[in-house]
Order: structure tokens, then sequence, then C-alpha cells
């Protein structure tokens, strides 16, 4: 969306993935090697991020909160057994343009 007589572009949004529930693979820290096990079945999840991009003249920035779903449910994703996946964090950026 533009704003500002056009002078401040924006975008707001979700990115949105479904992690189904399987048998993820085992990790073995002193080979550090990923192995077949049976035992563990990952959940299913869904792993969400809001952000909002935005352009003002020569400038651009970023806000962006990965995993929403950890914040107001307190379960993380687990990917493989006894690691946690992407913690929910709040990420940001900036990129300033000073030439013509």
């Amino acid at each position: 969306n533009l704003l500002f007589k056009g002078n401040l572009e924006v975008q707001i949004g979700v990115d949105a993935h479904w992690k189904s529930a399987y048998k993820a693979l085992g990790y073995d820290v002193t080979l550090q090697q990923f192995y077949l096990q049976n035992k563990f079945i990952s959940p299913s999840f869904l792993l969400a991020d809001v952000f909002i991009n935005a352009k003002l003249k020569r400038g651009k920035f970023f806000v962006k909160y990965h995993n929403i779903v950890q914040a107001f449910g307190g379960i993380g994703y687990v990917p493989t057994p006894g690691y946690a996946g992407q913690q929910n964090v709040l990420d940001f950026g900036f990129e300033l343009l000073l030439f013509d």
C-alpha cells in the first residue's frame, strides 16, 4: 500500500507452514550424524511468521516475528528428537542507500 502521497510503501503479511507429524531422524552428537529411529514422532505443528516491510524514499526496513504460535501456545516445533526448532524471536533490519 502507498501512504503519505506515495512516499511510504508498506507490506504487511503472514507466512505460515504446516508441519505434519512424522518419524524424525535422530541425531548423534558424538558422531555428528543423523540416524534412523522409530521411537519418537514429531508432532504436527503450525509455524507462522508475521512481518511488515516498508520502503521510505531511499531507505527500507523490516520487522518480523518468527513462530508467533509458540508465543501464544507455549508449544515449540521439534524437528529432531531432543532438539527444538526455530524459537519465537523478533527480527528486524534496515537498509539506507546514500547515493543517487
